[in-house]
């Protein structure tokens, strides 16, 4: 409950300051990545979503950005990622055949796709990337989280040190991004009160926390607290 009221507190925060600022600066900006806020429908592709918007200045901005900002930060022809040992020098070898590895899966993954859309919600606000526990066919899978749905907490130097977020998701996907709950009895519950219909969507609520725990969770649409549910922490890069 204690990290419910944390959300709350940093969603009221979005609402209050800057919602309308967001969905006017996408509007001219970002027009492809409209859409979600209070249920409103988000955009989709194949779908002229720049209607009303006569001036493309904002827009050719925007790719700017994007494009100056993956050239600096995240080169698609280089190795942005470098590991290197600190003190046993005598690895360097074996550390070099692990930043190749790391590149290979980085080009190999959809990383510069995702990476494009959130660097395009940087633009005006704040850009993340979720990436839920991979496997060994797929290790990466990111997904470029909309502005409408990211609400960061600042700590008291103004840094954002928690990102929180809320979205409807099926019970077969909940079980694909988190793998863990589906050992939880909750989720369980859940499943035989909808008749094990993968396809029923629920509301959940995200947050970058790091480490795992138990906490009793509040159940926004009973009220009901559910007592010692394994809570697991995924970190997003905002």
């Amino acid at each position: 409950e204690k990290v419910y009221a944390r959300y709350k507190a940093a969603k009221d925060n979005v609402e209050v300051n800057w919602k309308r600022i967001y969905q006017e600066a996408q509007k001219f900006a970002t027009p492809n990545r409209r859409g979600g806020w209070d249920g409103e429908a988000t955009t989709k592709g194949g779908n002229k979503n720049d209607s009303g918007v006569y001036d493309s200045t904002a827009a050719l901005a925007t790719k700017s950005f994007v494009s100056n900002t993956m050239l600096a930060l995240t080169p698609t022809a280089s190795r942005w990622v470098h590991l290197e040992a600190l003190e046993d020098k005598t690895k360097t070898k074996e550390i070099d055949e692990v930043n190749k590895t790391v590149h290979q899966v980085l080009q190999e993954s959809n990383f510069y796709k995702a990476a494009s859309a959130a660097y395009a919600d940087l633009a005006i606000g704040t850009g993340a990337l979720f990436l839920p526990k991979g496997n060994q066919k797929n290790p990466l899978d990111f997904t470029a989280v909309p502005l409408s749905q990211v609400y960061p907490e600042q700590t008291n130097r103004g840094i954002i040190g928690t990102a929180f977020r809320c979205y409807e998701v099926t019970l077969s996907e909940l079980a694909k991004d988190f793998p863990e709950v589906k050992a939880n009895s909750w989720f369980k519950k859940l499943k035989k009160e909808h008749q094990d219909k993968e396809d029923h969507k629920i509301k959940i609520i995200e947050a970058s926390l790091e480490g795992v725990w138990d906490e009793d969770v509040l159940d926004t649409t009973t009220g009901e607290t559910i007592p010692n549910v394994p809570t697991f922490g995924y970190k997003y890069m905002v």
